[in-house]
């Protein structure tokens, strides 16, 4: 079920649960206030039912935005019913935003599913009522490993929404010695495979990471950012966002 998301370049540690993501929508938005419920394990796995019923559990909690950055796929390319009826529940006014999955690169698929292409809906991003967040580069271009339309497109895929920088983002990290992993793109070809490296030490814990999870916390922060309690609401600064 997890996305497998684009090899950072400093690979996560079991117990590191993730808090960067979390972190990088706090730097679009510093005074928003986090709720954060763990779905997902130290390998970034987990189940559909688990996840589903963290997201009912922010039925009538009152949150503005509910920031979903992990992926899933079906065999069928039709939405788990669980997932959808969990969104369908929540309030009218929460806006969900999910990561697109990184499986526009072949590299990156799930071994499991064969038949994945880059076009193939992720799960809850390709539901109607979630805004799915694709990833570009620092210069506005679809990032190698974010869904597409046909093999080697352009362009995203035809449900994703919108997209935000995920290639070499910034954020957190946990201290201390660090086994690396570093993804290489081939400028000619555009394909990436990983090198590993020596053990590192990592202080101040700051680390570079690829992926939509990281290009839809920072639309979830922007979205935050836009809030203005009493006058603007999460689906307004949204749509304030989607018009610029």
């Amino acid at each position: 079920m997890p996305e497998r998301r684009g090899r950072r370049h400093a690979d996560r540690p079991p117990g590191a649960g993730g808090q960067h993501r979390p972190r990088q929508g706090l730097q679009q938005a510093p005074g928003a206030q986090l709720e954060i419920s763990q779905v997902l394990d130290e390998q970034a796995e987990g189940s559909v039912w688990e996840a589903a019923k963290a997201i009912a559990q922010f039925e009538g909690s009152g949150v503005d935005i509910l920031n979903l950055s992990f992926a899933c796929f079906t065999a069928d390319g039709e939405a788990p019913l669980v997932l959808a009826t969990a969104i369908d529940r929540l309030d009218s006014e929460i806006v969900v935003v999910a990561a697109a999955g990184n499986h526009g690169d072949p590299r990156l698929r799930p071994k499991d599913l064969p038949g994945l292409t880059p076009r193939t809906p992720a799960w809850p991003a390709a539901l109607d009522d979630v805004v799915a967040v694709g990833a570009v580069d620092a210069d506005g271009k679809r990032a190698w490993f974010s869904p597409s339309g046909p093999e080697g497109s352009p362009d995203h895929a035809p449900w994703v929404d919108h997209s935000e920088v995920g290639v070499h983002v910034q954020s957190t990290y946990l201290e201390g010695e660090v086994c690396a992993e570093r993804l290489i793109k081939d400028p000619k070809t555009g394909k990436a495979d990983t090198k590993k490296e020596k053990t590192a030490p990592f202080a101040p814990p700051w680390a570079t990471w690829d992926g939509t999870s990281f290009a839809a916390a920072t639309l979830s922060g922007r979205i935050a950012a836009g809030i203005r309690p009493g006058r603007v609401s999460a689906r307004e600064a949204l749509a304030q966002l989607l018009s610029s």
